[in-house]
């Protein structure tokens, strides 16, 4: 059963990757370090290239990027709202990268 929203539509079923708009307003982001660092890779891994039709993070990297978080050489910078991961980048400590 679906509740009615405003006008009797049917209101929207809220989850965490689609909050409600009201909700996410009074609420401002959350910032974390390191909190998800192999999400963050697998969601960066979704993204196509604009160049084609796949990404330029394989299977390999992605393993090798969790290695090096591991190893405390890669990290991740996260944007949490509402107790999902609404946005995030990653990157490497190093000459001209992440100063």
């Amino acid at each position: 059963m679906v509740a009615a929203g405003a006008g009797g539509v049917p209101a929207r079923r809220r989850t965490p990757a689609h909050p409600d708009p009201a909700e996410t307003a009074q609420r401002p982001f959350e910032i974390r370090v390191d909190t998800a660092f192999a999400e963050v890779v697998r969601n960066c891994a979704t993204v196509p290239r604009s160049s084609g039709p796949d990404t330029w993070i394989t299977d390999e990297m992605r393993a090798a990027y969790v290695a090096l978080h591991g190893s405390g050489y890669a990290h991740s910078f996260e944007a949490w709202q509402g107790g999902a991961l609404v946005g995030a980048f990653m990157g490497f400590p190093g000459r001209r990268v992440l100063r």
